[in-house]
């Protein structure tokens, strides 16, 4: 079971695009299934997908901030991410 918040059904697209991108060049130029045969064809592109994946996060999580109100209180918290 997969499960996300926001923007997290994002990973598994630029995952498997990424995965089909970097098929085409290596099977192209090598041979037909070279990409399927070979380990480091997808060790490689899992790894582009990973870099792809961390920026994009970071860069969709820059400005989350959130406000609780604690109901005992009534003091604001505000939580920010690094």
């Amino acid at each position: 079971m997969l499960i996300w918040r926001s923007y997290g059904f994002i990973v598994p697209i630029i995952t498997i695009l990424v995965c089909l991108i970097v098929q085409l060049p290596f099977d192209a130029i090598f041979f037909k299934g070279y990409y399927s045969l070979n380990k480091w064809p997808v060790s490689l592109a899992l790894f582009i997908a990973a870099l792809l994946v961390w920026f994009a996060g970071k860069r969709l999580n820059q400005n989350s901030e959130r406000i609780l109100l604690d109901p005992k209180t009534g003091e604001e918290v505000r939580l920010a991410s690094t």
